[in-house]
């Protein structure tokens, strides 16, 4: 099925005057009477009179209904109602064909129409639509679109709720750079390594996913173990590579992301240790554990790990209003820093940026310095996002994505698991 959004025109009003008369439509519209008065409703936006865009929208080549779309601080009134602030865009929109109803169409042309349209404007950061309360179709179109509630209110004696999409920006992630080149030569040791190579050792072959530099992989290859590796960051694989150059092994590597996983092969064992939520979506997030399940050998094993949310307490306390009020946090004046073999010494010092506890979503930023002596050889800045998962959710995730065996272990022990634990293991098959 094909969606397209075709700009309205003055010979399409009929259409529209037509659809707005269908009952499933005219039930929540409320459409003048005659056709005249419709075309005086629309004509002066189609004529440039009139500050909001009005589309068509054709499925399969066909026109079956009909999105509006403005910004709300160009109608005082409304804004005075809904208070929603500058950038910030509304949107309506109706069905007109009522076979087509029902069937998930309303949802994607939302999602689609939001992402396409909206969000092309750069200076729009949010979209609005208010929904009258008694609509549940529309209220769950909306919510499958990632419209969320966020106010209830009267507006021509009708109870409405306002729904309110916000713009994201770019996955994040700071596995780059100067940040690789510290991962590299100083995060190389730690209790996950002997953890997950007894399963490997009982499954092969394995897949390190998201491996990095190599911490895990390269000490299972060292040890004779059938282990490939990906990761998402060029960087983070080109210098996995080159220390393994100078173990004697050759891995196969590969840069792919969790959600685009498509390996050439399949495995008994996939390991995502300290990767799954890194820079990434919701949407993508659920599509990285279907692509981890299918890159599976048939009775094969994934073992994940999770941070759980409330593992380092001043983040934790970040979820309050009146912590997250003092965001973004100030650099702080200590940092970590090594020195590496050749005599460069590396400063980092990180940072909270935001903190979203309905997306469960924490943005952080990282300042790395190379120097040598007094001499400052480079500097980088780089943001990350990650989104916290609490333990029934993500075991929900994984039944969803097709695993049929969940099993949640303390973080790096074969024990059950207690609130004191700071990191999960979920092993599912």
């Amino acid at each position: 099925m094909s969606i397209a959004f075709r700009p309205l025109v003055a010979e399409d009003l009929r259409r529209v005057h037509e659809w707005l008369h269908r009952e499933h439509v005219r039930r929540w519209w409320r459409p003048d009477e005659r056709y005249e008065d419709t075309a005086a409703h629309y004509l002066p936006a189609l004529e440039g009179r009139e500050p909001a865009d009005l589309y068509l929208i054709v499925v399969d080549d066909r026109p079956v209904g009909m999105l509006e779309t403005y910004l709300v601080a160009d109608y005082p009134d409304y804004e005075a109602i809904v208070k929603v602030g500058p950038g910030v865009a509304g949107v309506d929109i109706f069905i007109g064909e009522e076979e087509l109803t029902g069937r998930g169409l309303g949802t994607e042309v939302l999602r689609r129409f939001v992402d396409e349209i909206v969000f092309a404007k750069p200076g729009t950061t949010a979209c609005v639509a208010g929904v009258e309360i008694g609509n549940a179709a529309s209220l769950r179109a909306f919510a499958k679109a990632g419209f969320r509630p966020v106010l209830e209110y009267v507006e021509e004696g009708r109870p409405e709720r306002l729904l309110r999409r916000d713009r994201v920006g770019p996955p994040l992630t700071w596995h780059y750079g100067l940040v690789a080149e510290w991962w590299a030569r100083f995060n190389t040791d730690g209790p996950e390594i002997e953890y997950f190579e007894e399963f490997v050792r009982q499954g092969q072959p394995a897949l390190d996913a998201g491996c990095g530099t190599g911490r895990l992989l390269l000490p299972w290859l060292r040890a004779g173990l059938d282990v490939d590796g990906c990761d998402v960051s060029a960087d983070m694989i080109a210098l996995c590579r080159e220390r393994a150059e100078v173990d004697g092994v050759a891995p196969r590597l590969f840069v792919q992301a969790l959600h685009e996983l498509d390996p050439a092969r399949r495995y008994r064992t996939i390991v995502a240790c300290g990767v799954f939520g890194i820079g990434t979506t919701r949407r993508e997030d659920e599509e990285g554990l279907r692509r981890l399940r299918d890159a599976l050998e048939p009775g094969g094993t994934l073992l994940l790990d999770k941070e759980v949310p409330w593992a380092m307490p001043v983040r934790w306390r970040r979820w309050a209003k009146e912590e997250r009020s003092k965001l973004p946090a100030p650099w702080p004046e200590r940092a970590m820093r090594r020195t590496g073999h050749d005599g460069a010494e590396y400063v980092l010092r990180t940072r909270t940026l935001a903190v979203d506890p309905l997306d469960q979503l924490v943005t952080m930023e990282i300042r790395v310095e190379k120097r040598r002596g007094e001499e400052l050889l480079a500097v980088e800045e780089r943001q990350l996002s990650e989104r916290m998962y609490f333990r029934d959710e993500l075991v929900l995730l994984l039944e969803r994505a097709g695993f049929t065996s969940v099993e949640v272990r303390a973080g790096y022990a074969d024990r059950e698991p207690t609130p004191d634990d700071d990191f999960l293991v979920f092993v599912a098959s």
